[in-house]
């Protein structure tokens, strides 16, 4: 039963790390977008 509880914890903290990951990964990719854009409209006469 401790065994199965652990494995659980463990997939539970992996699911937390993936949707912190997905977040950081969306909002680096806003702010690359962002830039983007600025830099383009910037660069534009």
């Amino acid at each position: 039963m401790a065994e199965s509880s652990v494995n659980g914890i463990q997939r539970e903290r992996e699911k937390e790390g993936m949707e912190v990951y997905g977040v950081l990964w969306a909002v680096v990719c806003c702010v690359n977008v962002i830039r983007g854009k600025q830099s383009f409209s910037s660069a534009a006469p």
